[in-house]
């Protein structure tokens, strides 16, 4: 009698837990999880123009190269930068992109998942 019982209340157990975390899922997303996934993004945004130096390059886009200070070292020592300039911000762009697409399928992931089993939904009652 016991071991009915105490299965019992395991299977209650479960299927209580279960439908609890069903019912907390879209909470969790929208909140806690949008918050890390935010937050993951904006640091990996951050960690990237941080690794390609970008605000070094901007500090001394102006400064000579090599201590050569002629006109000629300088202009050259300016190009030069503004040329690596331009590609790694192109570079940066493309990843930051990513990230934002990121955060976007994010928030759209859970509704785009709704809608197509709303629709499946829909096609297999649609029977004629």
């Amino acid at each position: 009698m016991k071991i009915k019982q105490a299965a019992l209340n395991i299977l209650r157990l479960i299927f209580v837990d279960l439908v609890l975390e069903v019912i907390y899922f879209p909470l969790w997303w929208y909140s806690s999880g949008l918050y890390r996934t935010g937050s993951f993004c904006l640091k990996q945004i951050k960690n990237q123009w941080n690794n390609m130096g970008l605000s070094i390059h901007f500090k001394f886009l102006f400064k000579p190269m090599y201590a050569q200070r002629d006109f000629a070292g300088r202009a050259i020592s300016f190009f030069a930068r503004l040329v690596q300039l331009i590609f790694k911000l192109f570079a940066f762009l493309i990843f930051t992109l990513i990230f934002i697409l990121i955060f976007i399928l994010w928030i759209i992931l859970p509704l785009f998942v709704i809608w197509q089993i709303k629709l499946n939904f829909k096609f297999l009652t649609d029977v004629r």
